[in-house]
């Protein structure tokens, strides 16, 4: 089972990036759904109820982007990659 209304929704970073969903969200064997969304030039997954609102999708995203962000930036300093 795909969320394909999830396809497309954007999250903006508390310092202006877009991260994007990039499909809609697959369910997984333990009932939770896994979305992935590109930000800043990866693709990066978020785990949430099956049930979630998009609302709540937008929620888990944005809580992931500052330390993603923080992990990005020190990556792009030393030359690593980051691990989604």
């Amino acid at each position: 089972m795909e969320r394909r209304d999830l396809q497309g929704l954007t999250v903006t970073s508390p310092d202006g990036r877009e991260a994007t969903v990039a499909k809609g969200g697959l369910l997984l064997l333990d009932g939770n759904l896994e979305v992935r969304f590109c930000y800043r030039g990866g693709v990066y997954p978020v785990t949430v109820p099956a049930d979630a609102s998009t609302e709540a999708v937008k929620k888990a995203i944005a809580a992931r982007l500052p330390a993603l962000d923080e992990a990005l930036d020190l990556a792009e300093l030393i030359g690593l990659e980051v691990e989604a």
